[in-house]
C-alpha cells in the first residue's frame, strides 16, 4: 500500500466515523477546541451541543484531538497490578499434624562461668530454662496457636543426647560440674517427665526416641553403652510405663531410623556442621542413600540451623547452655534454642519454631 492508498484508506475511516455520527449539529475542529478548552470537560461540552457525551469523544476521535488527563488516566490503571486477598483464616487440616519436640545439649551438670567468673549456667539457670521458658512456650505454643491453624493428633520428642553432661570426657570436666551423673539424670528424668505428663493431660499420645551423645559415655576405652544417656532413657522407659500412650523407644546406635506420618526421619547426636563443604555433602549424602530418609535431626554443636538438602530437610537442633568454651573455641555464638516442629500427612515438615531460652535468669 503506497502513500496515496493510506491516505484514501483515512479518509475513507473518518467518513465511516462521520456516518456513525447521528448527530446532525458537529461543530468545527476550531469551535469543538475551543469548548473543550473553556469547559474543561466533555461532559460539559456534551451538555451545550445537546448530544451524549459519546458523541464528543467520537468528534474528538474524528478530529484528533487527544485528552491528555484521559491518556495518563488510562496509562495510570493499565498500570496498577492486580489486587488480591488473602485468606487470613486457615482451615484446619483434617487429617491433623503430629508436633515434633526436639530436646537435646542440655548438659545437666555443667557450671559455665565467664571470663569474670559470673555463673551462667548451672542447675538453677537449667531448670529455669526448661520448667520457666521452653515448656511453657510449647505449652502456650500448641494451646492458643497451632491448635488454630491445625489440628495435632499426636506428639513425638526426639532426644538428640547430651542430656547429661557425663565425667571424664576432657581432662578438667570434673572442675566444671556441681552434680555428678546421677544426679544429672535424675534431674534429666524429673524435667522430660513434666513435659510428658503435661501433653499427656491435653489427652495427646506421646512417642518418643532417643540417641545417646558423645558426653554421657564413661571413659573413651570402655563401652560405647556405658552411657548416662542410655541410662537416663532405660530410666524413663520405665516411667512411662504408667501411662498407656506413651512409648520410648532408644537405639543402641549412634544413629536412629523410624516413621512419622509415613515420613523417614533419621536422628544421630553428630553429624556435620555444615552440608555446603565437600566432606560435609558426602557425609549427607552418603547417609542419604543409606537410609533413605527426608528430615534428619541432630545436634552437638549448640547453634541451630535449619536447611534443605538435595530434598531432604536438615535440622540442627540448638542447646540449653548457651554460650561455652565450646562456643569460643568455634569463635560462634550460641544462644541457648531447642526447635519444635511440625509433620502432616502431606509435607515432612510442616512449620519450625525455635524457641528462644535467652534473657534475665
Amino acid at each position: 500500500m503506497n502513500i496515496d492508498q493510506l491516505a484514501d484508506e483515512n479518509s475513507r475511516l473518518r467518513t465511516e466515523l462521520l456516518n456513525k455520527d447521528k448527530s446532525t449539529n458537529r461543530p468545527s475542529e476550531a469551535m469543538l477546541r475551543s469548548m473543550l478548552g473553556e469547559l474543561k470537560t466533555k461532559v460539559a461540552v456534551s451538555r451545550v451541543y445537546g448530544v451524549d457525551e459519546g458523541s464528543i469523544r467520537r468528534w474528538c476521535k474524528f478530529y484528533g484531538i487527544v485528552d491528555i488527563k484521559e491518556d495518563v488516566r488510562s496509562f495510570i490503571k493499565a498500570l496498577r497490578y492486580e489486587k488480591y486477598d488473602i485468606k487470613t483464616k486457615l482451615k484446619a487440616n483434617p487429617t491433623g499434624e503430629t508436633l515434633i519436640i526436639s530436646l537435646g545439649d542440655w548438659h545437666a551438670g555443667k557450671e559455665i562461668k565467664d571470663e569474670k567468673g559470673k555463673t551462667i549456667f548451672n542447675e538453677e539457670i537449667l531448670k529455669h530454662r526448661i520448667l520457666d521458658k521452653l515448656f511453657p512456650e510449647i505449652l502456650s505454643l500448641l494451646d492458643n496457636r497451632i491448635k488454630k491453624a491445625t489440628k495435632i493428633t499426636e506428639v513425638v520428642i526426639l532426644l538428640i543426647g547430651d542430656m547429661a553432661d557425663g565425667s571424664n570426657i576432657y581432662p578438667t570436666q570434673q572442675y566444671n560440674q556441681y552434680i555428678a551423673p546421677p544426679r544429672q539424670v535424675v534431674l534429666c528424668q524429673g524435667l522430660i517427665m513434666a513435659l510428658v505428663e503435661s501433653l499427656v493431660d491435653r489427652g495427646l499420645p506421646v512417642a518418643i526416641y532417643a540417641v545417646r551423645g558423645n558426653h554421657g559415655r564413661g571413659l573413651k576405652l570402655e563401652s560405647p553403652e556405658n552411657n548416662w544417656d542410655t541410662m537416663l532413657y532405660l530410666w524413663l522407659r520405665h516411667a512411662v510405663l504408667s501411662f498407656p500412650n506413651v512409648t520410648l523407644d532408644f537405639s543402641d546406635l549412634d544413629y536412629m531410623n523410624f516413621k512419622i506420618r509415613g515420613w523417614n526421619y533419621h536422628i544421630r547426636h553428630i553429624a556435620p556442621e555444615q552440608d555446603d563443604t565437600a566432606a560435609g555433602r558426602a557425609k549427607f549424602l552418603g547417609w542419604e542413600n543409606i537410609h533413605s530418609f527426608n528430615v534428619i535431626v541432630y545436634g552437638h554443636y549448640h547453634h541451630f540451623g535449619i536447611t534443605d538438602f538435595y530434598g531432604a530437610r536438615r535440622l540442627r537442633n540448638g542447646c540449653v547452655t548457651g554460650w561455652d568454651d565450646l562456643s569460643e573455641k568455634m569463635a560462634k555464638t550460641a544462644d541457648p534454642v531447642q526447635l519444635i516442629h511440625g509433620c502432616s500427612n502431606r509435607r515432612a515438615l510442616s512449620f519450625v519454631y525455635p524457641v528462644d531460652l535467652k534473657g534475665a535468669e
